[in-house]
């Protein structure tokens, strides 16, 4: 089970990843300026959060897997679908498409965590999934600027068509929903409305928004987009030294996925200041992106991605954070709320930095002042959230 959810999310974040180096071909075969090669990224982004909203109480209701068997399929149709596009039109559909079919597979994900697995080790679990798959990351960067250059990108995305009907089969015949016999005390909230009123009506739940947007932005909007154009176009480094180092990002962001787990369930014991800790160290490592102390060198800048990317992915302990604040029975419904907001804040970053981009071409730099204003004021919202601590939670087996 483990093994094709965790493929599943490999694919979900190479789609999600995979416009970065193939932008300037896009740009250049479809005669693309920045605001619609932004609109471009954005749309699997914006179609990612807006699924979001009926996500949690589906998952909640009629469990997670029949509503990802579904979304797989969507997400191939779109792949395809862009591979084969011979103009804007159908680009943006098939960008659409797959933000619809890989919206479920990390919520679903997490809604069978909770489930399945004791409290104090949901944490752990959490972060170890969300690192192998983000290894997904990885294959949009070195490995698809090699794929690209041998057999161009819409052969490339003929492969991942493929891979993603495949991951579809092993979801069928590997995933299954805990059984419905459950006997296991489950708490009740005495709270009257729907579960989603009773996410949102939290005030801990707005001061975690800010940093669930900007958190995922900031990484993002670099390594789905305007990473690839900065490195290739304004810093003039070759696709093969881009590739590497949006490959040292994915990297970094899986090892730091699962160490934030770690850290939050078995030395810090909290979720609070391990995502505080991580992001604040985000904030200063986006400086040299403005200019500040910037790399003269690839390998220079090559640290600077793998650093921002490890403290970066500490932001991942939101979902654990949120799903902590809730009844059980809100799991799903809570990590979705959240997710909405993780996946909206790339598409409107996104979105920023190319309109930045349209009026004053070249000005990466410039662009970069969105995602780090954005996460500098998020990080210090994030300040007033209620703490939870993994040593307090009640141990749970089904």
């Amino acid at each position: 089970m483990f093994a094709a959810l965790a493929a599943m999310y490999c694919l979900s974040q190479f789609f999600r990843s995979s416009t970065a180096l193939i932008a300037v071909d896009l740009s250049r075969e479809f005669h693309l300026g920045p605001e619609r090669l932004s609109l471009l990224g954005a749309a699997f982004f914006y179609a990612f959060a807006l699924a979001q909203i009926p996500l949690g109480p589906a998952l909640d209701r009629f469990g997670a897997r029949r509503i990802l068997l579904g979304a797989a399929a969507v997400g191939a149709v779109g792949s395809a679908l862009f591979g084969l596009a011979t103009g804007w039109p159908a680009l943006v559909a098939g960008r659409v498409l797959m933000g619809l079919g890989m919206a479920p597979v990390l919520m679903g994900t997490l809604k069978l965590a909770a489930q399945w697995l004791p409290a104090h080790r949901f944490g752990t679990a959490s972060g170890t999934i969300l690192a192998v798959g983000t290894l997904g990351s990885l294959l949009a960067a070195s490995p698809l600027a090699a794929l690209a250059g041998a057999i161009g990108w819409r052969a490339s995305f003929g492969l991942f068509t493929a891979a993603t009907a495949v991951g579809a089969g092993a979801l069928a015949w590997l995933v299954r929903d805990p059984p419905t016999t459950d006997t296991s005390p489950q708490p009740v909230a005495p709270v009257p409305g729907s579960g989603l009123f009773r996410v949102v009506r939290q005030g801990n739940f707005w001061a975690m928004a800010p940093l669930a947007a900007a958190g995922y932005a900031s990484i993002a909007s670099l390594q789905s987009l305007w990473a690839g154009p900065f490195l290739m176009e304004s810093l003039r480094y070759a696709r093969s030294e881009a590739g590497a180092i949006l490959l040292a990002l994915g990297l970094a962001s899986a090892l730091g996925t699962a160490v934030s787990g770690h850290l939050s369930d078995r030395v810090l014991r909290s979720r609070k200041w391990v995502v505080i800790l991580g992001n604040t160290a985000a904030v200063v490592l986006l400086l040299p992106l403005l200019g500040v102390g910037a790399p003269r060198s690839a390998l220079g800048w090559g640290i600077v991605f793998s650093l921002l990317g490890f403290f970066a992915a500490f932001r991942t302990l939101v979902y654990t954070h949120v799903k902590e604040t809730v009844p059980l029975e809100l799991a799903g419904t809570a990590v979705t709320a959240v997710n909405f907001f993780i996946m909206m804040g790339p598409a409107l970053v996104q979105q920023g930095m190319g309109a930045v981009l349209g009026a004053y071409p070249g000005q990466y730099r410039l662009a970069f002042w969105i995602p780090f204003a954005a996460l500098a004021v998020a990080d210090a919202a994030y300040l007033f959230t209620r703490d939870t601590h993994p040593s307090r939670l009640p141990y749970r087996q089904p």
